[in-house]
């Protein structure tokens, strides 16, 4: 059976990796309607509030008269998601109007409400960019761990030293996020992404480690329940690797399972004690295993892969290049490092580079099996969880890396390549964040994704497709946040956020710190001084008031 397949490769990093819309950016970073996260309480959704999110969507869709996607008034139309014209309805995908038409995304009353990107007249309609038909896609996500900017291939950093040819692939058929944040540190990062929400939101505030760090709620709206909900075909889906979402009160074992997959192979906690010997969970049930495991998650996800047909979602979480520094397999690598399991002292930083090429020759592997080398059924998004390690970080100072709110700990990679991606090998220089994979993950599924949870509370993520399908795309955000509201290490608790330019840093016991971006990109210099000059100033208010609408 054919494969249409959408890759997200996703490195994350624990030291510190539609349509088009010509709307204006948005105003905010995703504040619900009172400022506030909306608390639950408790018991998984209903079957019946996820069925009616469905039932909703299908109905939009098949409003709009002759059905098939993108008809009249486009998708996201008026009367809601997929409105008037309904899903391949009457003009097909990119009627008459152009890109980004009137309406909103959602239309009147739908997701996002009117006035955004989508309207009627379709995406990629007459004098726009062409739309897309090839309809809902497999996606694959793969997140690597402690990979920051620095040292990710593509971005022509010269700490970036690591031979990764099949990485360098990807971003030659794809797209670069010059921009994109992650939060410091693993857990928050990874819940941000599988639910499209901020940590402030989902509690998910540290490294998943007992009661003074909580896992994830079971509650919560994630990816694989968001598909097996609202995507117009049915999906498989897995996860396969590291998890670090689970804790004794959500779970445990089975908390992958209780979160939406279908599959769960690989460690529930935040790292190997040794790459070679570990214990990893299969669907709830503990297996000890002697394997490189890098070469382990792959050969998990291939099989996984070859035992169904049909459109398939699977995430990748891998540990590397995460901590503990080792010598990976010889035929992985191009570092001059001894045979030996243990990484040599001195020699942490050529581990750290070792470990990254030997991921991307397991990638290159994984990529064979999807028989699809071209990429014309395939998207791959690469993107990072967090900064570079201390110890291994050369760009910024140490206090700079991952578990900071420095770029050194947030700046992380994102690419995405595939059939939807128009102009492949272009760079894109506008502000992501980390949460806005769920809803492009979503829409590459062919799925309309929703601006609240079945509960109502509020997805902070917008999708990224408007960038892969128009190079002249409006950026979609004004503002983007990070955030570490707990550190085991002793460093400063905060927040921060940006605009294009500035960023603004607030340690809740030190107070704030601006920073220029277009003139001090690593924040090697010191913040800004008081008293601002005016543009400075004006800056500084509208950060503020964001950050402080979303602490309300």
């Amino acid at each position: 059976m054919t494969r249409i397949t959408a890759l997200i490769l996703t490195v994350l990093m624990p030291y510190g990796c539609d349509s088009s819309s010509n709307s204006s950016p948005a105003s905010d970073v995703g504040v619900s309607a009172d400022g506030q996260a909306t608390q639950l309480d408790g018991g998984q959704e209903s079957r019946e509030d996820v069925e009616d999110m469905r039932v909703e969507q299908t109905a939009d869709m098949a409003a709009g008269g002759a059905g098939g996607v993108g008809g009249s008034g486009g998708v996201g139309g008026s009367g809601g998601a997929g409105g008037s014209g309904g899903a391949g309805g009457a003009g097909g995908a990119g009627g008459a109007g152009g890109a980004g038409g009137a309406g909103g995304a959602g239309g009147a009353g739908g997701v996002g409400g009117a006035g955004g990107a989508g309207g009627a007249g379709g995406a990629g309609g007459a004098g726009g960019q062409a739309a897309d038909d090839s309809g809902p896609t497999n996606i694959l996500l793969l997140i690597a761990d402690d990979l920051g900017l620095d040292a990710s291939p593509c971005y022509g950093w010269p700490t970036a030293t690591a031979n990764t040819p099949h990485l360098d692939s990807i971003c030659a058929n794809g797209i670069r996020f010059t921009n994109a944040w992650s939060n410091p540190i693993c857990s928050p990062t990874r819940a941000t992404i599988l639910t499209g929400r901020y940590p402030f939101r989902t509690g998910v505030v540290a490294p998943v480690q007992g009661a003074e760090s909580p896992g994830i709620r079971l509650e919560e709206f994630t990816i694989p329940k968001a598909l097996d909900a609202l995507a117009p075909v049915a999906y498989r889906h897995a996860n396969i690797g590291k998890w670090h979402l689970a804790d004794r009160q959500n779970g445990s074992a089975d908390n992958p399972n209780e979160m939406g997959y279908q599959h769960f192979e690989g460690l529930l906690r935040g790292g190997v004690p040794d790459y070679y010997r570990y214990t990893k969970v299969v669907n709830g049930v503990e297996e000890d295993v002697e394997r490189y495991v890098t070469t382990d998650t792959i050969d998990d996800a291939i099989e996984w892969l070859d035992a169904g047909d049909g459109h398939w979602f699977l995430w990748m979480g891998f540990n590397a290049p995460h901590a503990p520094f080792h010598t990976p397999p010889a035929q992985l690598h191009q570092q001059d490092l001894p045979e030996a399991e243990t990484c040599p002292r001195g020699s942490e930083r050529v581990c750290f580079i070792a470990s990254i090429e030997a991921l991307d020759a397991e990638i290159g592997r994984f990529l064979q099996t999807v028989n699809d080398p071209n990429l014309e059924r395939t998207h791959v998004i690469f993107v990072g969880d967090n900064g570079t390690p201390g110890q291994v970080i050369e760009t910024y100072r140490s206090e700079q890396s991952k578990n900071t709110l420095y770029q050194g700990g947030i700046h992380v990679p994102l690419v995405i390549a595939g059939p939807q991606v128009n102009e492949p090998g272009r760079t894109v220089d506008a502000i992501v964040d980390i949460s806005d994979l769920y809803p492009t993950i979503l829409e590459l599924a062919g799925a309309v994704p929703p601006a609240n949870t079945p509960f109502g509370e509020a997805i902070d993520g917008r999708s990224l497709r408007p960038y892969l399908r128009d190079p002249n795309t409006v950026p979609i955000r004004e503002f983007i946040l990070s955030e570490l509201l707990y550190s085991a290490q002793s460093i400063h608790e905060g927040r921060t956020i940006r605009d294009q330019r500035y960023k603004l840093i607030r340690w809740f016991e030190d107070g704030d710190a601006l920073f220029d971006l277009t003139a001090d990109p690593t924040e090697a210099n010191d913040p800004l001084p008081q008293p601002f000059n005016e543009a400075q100033q004006a800056a500084y208010n509208r950060l503020t008031e964001q950050l402080d609408a979303l602490q309300q």
